[in-house]
């Protein structure tokens, strides 16, 4: 059996009975927890990259089928979205700056950056929305 190994220089496959690179005859480790978390970090990584990818292209067939609809009711809709979005941006705030928040600081800050990244992320789908409209009608829908 062959397993991966870091020299040093990269991962190298190692003989596990004498712990040397079969192609170099020089000394190599054998795994250790730290590789096995490199391997699994990555597969989960790779899972969330790839539903991440499915969302996007989701997204991206839904401002076609509105293109090809023309459907400006459609191209609208994430602005109302936004509405909501930035109205719990704000309430989370208030919550976290409240004198009875009892999470810690970290937990806090992290919430926060969450919600910012929310927030900018339903901008962008109302800056993309209004393009569609200006697309479909030639008509400026809002800020570009």
């Amino acid at each position: 059996m062959i397993v991966l190994a870091e020299t040093g220089r990269g991962f190298r496959s190692i003989s596990p009975r004498s712990g040397v690179n079969p192609r170099s005859e020089q000394p190599a480790r054998l795994p250790v927890a730290s590789d096995l978390r490199i391997l699994v970090t990555s597969l989960r990584m790779s899972a969330d990259l790839e539903r991440m990818g499915e969302i996007g292209a989701q997204l991206a067939r839904k401002v076609g089928r509105i293109l090809e609809d023309k459907d400006v009711v459609a191209a609208r809709a994430p602005e109302a979205q936004d509405d909501a979005v930035d109205r719990l941006h704000r309430a989370l705030f208030t919550e976290l700056l409240s004198p009875e928040n009892p999470y810690a600081i970290e937990t806090a800050i992290d919430v926060t950056l969450l919600s910012r990244h929310y927030e900018r992320f339903a901008d962008h789908a109302v800056s993309v929305a209004h393009r569609l409209v200006f697309l479909v009608t030639g008509e400026q829908d809002g800020q570009q």
